[in-house]
């Protein structure tokens, strides 16, 4: 078990559920908002679904990818990294977006699915995370002495 899973596992539900759900709320306010703007100058309803579909795919995947983190992951002071504390892997942050659509699906019980894997799972992962094998941790941990912080985080 590497380190990061090891820290995964002693958090609590309350020590990172709660940032990332504010995380997320922070992400969906921010896509709304850029959706709604969007929305508005489209007539065309199919052209507005790819839009928004591609806007929502593209946020999470390239800022994950690109930074280790969201918008919302940034303000709460979390990062998305893989079992050796790396930022994730564009094939990784794409799987964790396109799960998102089921997990946190506004027709299908909204983010009850997300949080009750949270609960369950023994070191606080959604089902995307279980699929990427990725993790979600606070920075001050992940930049904390007993971690050796991947190189691509030393400087943020």
């Amino acid at each position: 078990m590497t380190r990061i899973q090891q820290l995964c596992e002693n958090y609590s539900v309350r020590s990172i559920s709660w940032w990332r759900a504010l995380g997320m709320v922070v992400d969906y306010l921010i896509c709304g908002i850029v959706l709604i703007c969007l929305a508005g100058t489209i007539n065309n309803s199919t052209t507005t679904a790819v839009i928004i579909i591609t806007f929502i795919v593209l946020y999470f995947t390239v800022l994950e990818t690109m930074y280790g983190k969201t918008v919302g992951k940034f303000i709460c002071k979390l990062s998305v990294v893989d079992a050796n504390g790396e930022k994730p892997k564009f094939w990784q942050s794409l799987v964790r977006t396109l799960t998102r659509v089921i997990e946190l699906n506004p027709k299908v019980l909204g983010p009850v699915p997300a949080f009750l894997c949270l609960l369950i799972a023994k070191k606080r992962q959604r089902i995307g995370d279980l699929l990427a094998k990725t993790y979600v941790v606070r920075d001050i941990d992940l930049l904390s002495s007993d971690i050796e912080p991947a190189s691509d985080y030393k400087n943020i």
